[in-house]
Formats: C-alpha cells, structure tokens, sequence
C-alpha cells in the first residue's frame, strides 16, 4: 500500500497517514471504501479535500497516489448530485428527516403556541381591526345579497344583540346576513365581530335558538380570536419563506388574498372544541339547551351530503360529530 500523509481540517496540525488500496483507504485501523468518500479539488492550494461519510475532513497534497486513486474509482462512479455538498446519503437523508420532524413539530406545536401569546396580547383595536375592508371583498366575489325579508333579518338580528349585549373583551358584534349559492348553509366569523350567517342556514333552522347556536359558536372564534392567531402562524411560515427564497411578492400574495383566507380558515380540532365550548357556556348562560347546536350541526351535514367535497367548507376542518357531541354533553 502506498501512504500519503495529510492534514485534518479544521485542526491542521494533525496529520494522518492514509494507506491507498485498489478500492479503499486504510485510516486510523478504519477501513473506506471509495464510495462513503467525497472528493474535491482545491486549485489555488493544488489539494485535495477527501469527506469521510462519519464527517471528518481530511487535506491530502495533489500527488500520483491520490490523483490515482481518484481516476481508478471515478471509472465505476455514477453521478451523484450530493456530493457537492462533501456528504454521502447515509448522512443527507436522516438530516433531511431530522429538518422535516423539526418543521412538523414546529408548526404544529411550538407556532399554535407563540401565535396564542402574540394574538392575546394584541390590542383589542388592533386585533379586531383585522379584517376591515374583507367583507366588501367578499361581496365583490362569493356573496349576493340576502333574499330573507329586512323585518326577519332586523328581528334575528335584534334577538342575538340581546343575547350578547353583556358580553365583555369583543369587539362589537355586527351581524349581517348574505346569500351564496356556493357555500350553501354557512357562517363565518371576521375578526373584526362580523358574523356572516347566509340565507340558507337560516332556512335550516326550525327556530331563532337553532340559528343563535351557530352564532354563539363563531362568536367563540372572535373571543379566542382563532382567525388571528391563524394567521400570524401562517405570516411566520411566509416571512421564513421569504428569508430563504428572498421572494418578497409572497407578502403581497397572502396581502391579497386575506378575505379569501378568512374565508376558507381551517381551524384546528383545538379551535373548533375551544369555539364548541364558549358556545356551550353562551348557550346555558341564555337558558336554551346546548344540545341544540349538535342538532343543528347534523342538519348541516345533511344538507352537505351531496355536495363536493371541496364546498365543505363549514365542516371539513371540524372534529367529528361524536366528539363535539361530548363537549355539549359533558358541559
């Protein structure tokens, strides 16, 4: 075997004698085969940087040993595009994972968390500012005019204000009712304490109590204030986005496309419970059985069943009907 004697890097008083073999190096009793080695070329300094797969770094002079070596083993070498980076798969792939778990779990757990703390404490003008300005967007694209008389709309309307009038840290609730062929029997809740109810879900109902259920639960997303945590956890992700790509126009995307966001907000199982459960209490606190909300619920997703999946929009992001059950049952 021939020996070549070369540096460690970054500590280059260390030297180590490598022994060339046909295939493999011999370094420190441990033997390499050409395949867990990563080479590259340093021209100014004429050495060469062998990547061991267990991380370690070595700077060999540019001699016939190693230039032989190279040039007898590159002859079998497929290409491998990672090699760039002076590392082999059996290290890439667990890092990759390792970024994807820690991602995961970032989004999931650490982000839902700091979004709560921030969103909390928001102002209570700024926090419920957000969203001035969406509805009129949204009448421009999904929502038509109401075709519910303006006596039924101003007695319901009258019936819930009363029902909330002692309600404290909201901002004021603005109940409005509007018409969608597209989102059928629905209601969203703005940040700013507009609650959509569209004419269909109104129809629905057998009774005024049946429709306020609905209203109690959207009213838990602006008490929680769901919608803004949503998106100051879905802002950290674009802001990271644009660290990375140095993409500044994704600001201005998701700018643009808030009304359709709030819209469309899927909540998480906590949010739809936490939401469940403010309108359970909202609910006993007005005398009218919480039960009602679930019956209401079911008629919903009857109304649903034979729609594409993708206009259900009210029900998609909720935990299932047994579960939310036990909430108004338990409570």
């Amino acid at each position: 075997m021939k020996v070549l004697k070369c540096t460690n890097n970054p500590d280059k008083s260390v030297v180590t004698e490598i022994q060339f073999s046909k295939d493999n190096i011999l370094l420190n009793g441990m033997t390499y085969s050409y395949k867990t080695i990563s080479f590259s070329y340093d021209e100014k300094k004429d050495i060469h940087i062998l990547y061991l797969h267990n991380g370690e770094i070595l700077e060999c002079p540019n001699n016939y040993e190693i230039q032989n070596f190279i040039l007898k083993n590159k002859e079998h070498e497929k290409f491998d595009t990672l090699k760039i980076f002076g590392f082999k798969i059996g290290f890439i792939l667990p890092s990759i994972a390792l970024i994807l778990v820690i991602i995961y779990a970032s989004y999931n757990f650490f982000l839902p968390t700091i979004s709560k703390n921030i969103a909390m404490d928001i102002s209570k003008e700024k926090a419920y500012s957000i969203g001035d300005g969406t509805l009129e967007e949204l009448d421009k694209t999904y929502f038509q005019k109401s075709v519910l008389s303006q006596k039924r709309q101003n007695y319901l309307r009258k019936y819930f204000q009363d029902k909330i009038k002692n309600i404290k840290s909201l901002p004021e609730i603005n109940i409005i009712f509007r018409s969608s062929k597209k989102f059928g029997a629905n209601a969203f809740a703005l940040p700013n304490g507009t609650i959509i109810l569209l004419d269909d879900l109104v129809k629905l109902a057998n009774n005024k109590e049946e429709i306020f259920s609905i209203v109690a639960h959207e009213i838990g997303h602006i008490y929680h204030r769901h919608a803004l945590r949503r998106i100051i956890q879905d802002s950290v992700l674009v802001v990271g986005l644009v660290f990375l790509t140095g993409d500044i126009t994704s600001l201005a995307t998701v700018a643009g496309l808030m009304p359709v966001a709030l819209l469309q907000q899927h909540y998480s199982r906590e949010f739809e419970l936490e939401s469940d459960k403010y309108a359970c209490k909202l609910l006993k606190e007005n005398n009218i059985d919480p039960k009602i909300f679930i019956s209401m619920l079911k008629k919903i997703i009857d109304t649903h069943k034979d729609l594409k999946e993708e206009k259900y929009y009210y029900l998609r992001s909720h935990p299932n009907i047994e579960e939310r059950e036990k909430v108004f049952l338990q409570n």
